[in-house]
């Protein structure tokens, strides 16, 4: 045994060449060059790789010390062979198979025969390499059959001194890949993986003295609710001390418009970009600042592409912040399946096929807020409304889906893959008399302040939006109320609920202050999206909203951004802010307020790229969505006429986005990128319609081209 340690020395640099290669700078040299396509850090990355890499060195060092002399003589070659096939192959051979990422792509293995043949031929020669120089020095040294001259030693090559040779290449391979190690760490920029989150923290805790309860539940219109009083009358027994406001008009529509107006009481009208308009009235004074102020703990549960980081200072479940490891198990395993993929030979990387998406599984988001109403109504029951004795007054503002298609819940609101709207609105009232009798149970119905409402309705503009008020010890039976309210008056009441004067803006007022028959001007902001300019209308109603009539254009405010040559590394927005959509050729439809969509079977960008690289290749990264009607549809992309991506419609593709490389010989001495999206299966005959006419096929939301 002393032997065997004293001799398992010689066999360090051989391991430390397997490590070192495939283990610690494998898994570094993917991650470097490409940090912004990770959501995690380099700490992380560094954390996982030096910890795995000294355990393999140790268990290989390990298992030399107890092999057998011959075993240990084996192995040690064999150990070389392999990793100096790993080396070749990770640095010399691989190919882009097509799409050149780890999107998910599909990749056609048979196409590839002759190339598989020759890098296996490579490996063999890499395999045979130590064996043929045991062989040769032996011979030379008068041995015909290899075996360990006399003075030989396990795992040491034998008398031919092999495993001196082994020692030499492995270390003058090491030094090679140290200066590319290097000049990739000096170059490494990290990526910015602090982000907002919205979390679940406090969502079903309630002061003991005050407390502010706002459901907002998006799409559902006045009309969908005297649906469901029509069949449920008896539902307005339960509501004691509510305020039904059925002349409502909404602040906007939809949803990117209407929630930040709502609770600030500032439309947008397109004259910055959508983000610089949420950092301006989340950023100051405002209905949730003042309730923080005067001693409310305020969570808002929704979505965070409708806020800005400003809100973190005084709403108590946003943060700022690097995404939690939720699971270190499933980074470690998708991070050395990728590495693997580099360095395994053809016929095995199959099996180590990665999405880059699948790294997602290891983010911890149990704790963060998902619009899903079954998941809500979930959550609540398990645990119901808990009081946190510290805390005197909170406001709680849930934002669920309400009734915005597609429709998933049933009437018990379990989620169901397919259901009604009807059914969806039931579901949703009964979860919430559920709430109010809790709190009737708890003691703190009559001291809370209970509004139900919609960030916009669905019917004509999507202007008449449900508003239920019951105010702090209101115990009148439920009642209509014809008063001529605006959501801008929402803020207003929220203020002057807190105990402060409220500045009512340009369109607020107190709700307090409304006669039955009063006769008021409202102002409804609304988002008409087309492909390349979008348009905010400003509406003025001057009766009631009952009578479309009564709706005049007052104002249009387009977008009015230019479309210039795009800086790489600037993420094109095809939401509100539309910097994307000024380079629109043809086959772009309706902007959502969120994202742009694409109508087949043809669509065209063209981009101008400022300070093109000389060469080598561009990498473009884009964000969508697609609706499940259109799954299993092909998609190809062509940049520049030449065919850069191909792969099918799915919830994986929504999921993980869409990536490909660019050759920069493609641009032929120009600088434009034309990117042509292609959708096989429709009919080109649908060329000829309006592009309004055309089939929808995926959203475009975000597009970003990197060097």
């Amino acid at each position: 045994m002393k032997e065997r340690l004293q001799n398992a020395w010689k066999c360090i640099p051989v391991v430390l060449f397997l490590t070192f290669t495939v283990f610690l700078y494998g898994p570094l040299s993917l991650f470097l060059p490409n940090a912004d396509e990770f959501w995690f850090g380099l700490n992380t990355v560094i954390t996982v790789v030096i910890p795995f890499s000294l355990a393999v060195f140790v268990l290989l060092m390990i298992l030399f010390c107890i092999l057998p002399e011959k075993a240990g003589n084996f192995v040690l070659k064999l150990l070389f062979g392999i990793t100096l096939g790993m080396y070749v192959q990770g640095n010399y051979l691989n190919i882009s198979y097509g799409s050149g990422v780890l999107d998910g792509t599909k990749i056609h293995w048979e196409y590839y025969t002759k190339y598989g043949l020759a890098t296996t031929a490579v490996w063999v020669v890499c395999i045979a390499f130590p064996f043929v120089v045991s062989w040769f020095l032996n011979r030379k040294n008068g041995k015909k059959d290899g075996s360990a001259a006399k003075g030989g030693n396990a795992a040491n090559g034998g008398g031919d001194q092999t495993w001196k040779i082994l020692a030499a290449v492995s270390v003058f391979i090491i030094l090679m890949q140290i200066p590319a190690f290097i000049f990739q760490a000096i170059n490494y920029h990290p990526a910015d993986s602090t982000r907002m989150v919205i979390n679940k923290n406090g969502e079903f805790t309630l002061g003991g003295d005050e407390n502010v309860l706002v459901f907002v539940l998006d799409t559902l219109d006045e009309k969908y609710y005297a649906d469901f009083l029509e069949e449920n009358p008896e539902y307005t027994e339960t509501l004691t001390g509510f305020v039904h406001y059925g002349n409502t008009l909404a602040s906007g529509a939809r949803t990117p418009v209407a929630v930040p107006s709502m609770f600030t009481g500032v439309p947008f009208r397109q004259d910055v970009l959508y983000s610089d308009y949420k950092s301006d009235v989340w950023g100051k004074k405002n209905s949730l600042s003042v309730l923080h102020d005067t001693g409310y703990d305020v969570g808002f549960y929704s979505e965070t592409i409708l806020f800005s980081p400003e809100c973190c200072d005084y709403i108590t479940n946003f943060m700022t912040g690097t995404l939690p490891i939720g699971s270190w198990p499933s980074l470690i395993k998708n991070l050395y399946k990728m590495d693997l993929y580099k360095f395994m030979p053809h016929y095995l990387k199959r099996f180590f096929l990665i999405d880059t998406a699948d790294f997602d599984e290891a983010i911890n988001s149990d704790g963060n807020y998902v619009i899903s109403d079954s998941t809500f109504l979930r959550d609540y029951r398990e645990t119901g409304f808990g009081v946190d004795e510290e805390m005197d007054k909170t406001a709680r503002i849930y934002h669920l889906r309400g009734a915005h298609p597609a429709y998933h819940l049933d009437r018990s609101g379990e989620f169901l893959k397919e259901s009604t709207r009807k059914d969806t609105v039931y579901a949703l009232f009964a979860g919430i008399q559920e709430m109010l009798d809790q709190l009737r149970e708890m003691g703190l119905y009559d001291s809370s302040t209970i509004i139900i409402t919609a960030d916009h309705g669905d019917v004509n503009l999507a202007e008449q939006p449900i508003f239920l008020l019951k105010e702090k010890n209101a115990s009148e039976p439920y009642r209509d109320s014809t008063a001529p309210v605006s959501l801008f008056d929402l803020p207003v009441y929220l203020t002057e609920l807190a105990g402060e004067e409220a500045d009512p803006g340009e369109f607020g007022m107190d709700l307090h202050a409304l006669a039955e028959d009063e006769v008021r001007e409202r102002h409804f902001f609304r988002h008409d999206g087309g492909s390349i300019v979008s348009v905010i209308k400003e509406w003025k109603f001057t009766g009631n909203v009952y009578d479309p009539d009564q709706m005049v254009l007052a104002n249009r405010y387009e977008n009015e951004n230019e479309t210039g040559d795009y800086v790489l590394g600037t993420e094109l927005s095809f939401g509100l802010e539309q910097t994307g959509n000024p380079f629109i050729v043809d086959g772009f439809g309706k902007n959502t307020g969120i994202r742009t969509v694409l109508h087949g079977p043809h669509s065209i960008l063209e981009i101008p790229i400022e300070d093109l690289p000389e060469k080598g290749k561009l990498h473009v990264f884009m964000t969508v969505t697609v609706k499940e009607n259109f799954y299993d549809h092909d998609l190809i992309i062509l940049a520049n006429n030449q065919q850069v991506y191909q792969e099918v419609t799915s919830k994986k593709m929504a999921k993980g986005g869409i990536e490909f490389d660019v050759p920069i010989e493609s641009f032929k001495g120009g600088k434009d990128l034309l990117l042509e999206f292609y959708f096989p299966h429709l009919d080109e005959d649908e060329m000829d319609l309006p592009v309004k006419e055309r089939t929808d096929t995926i959203r475009l939301k975000t597009l970003t081209i990197t060097a």
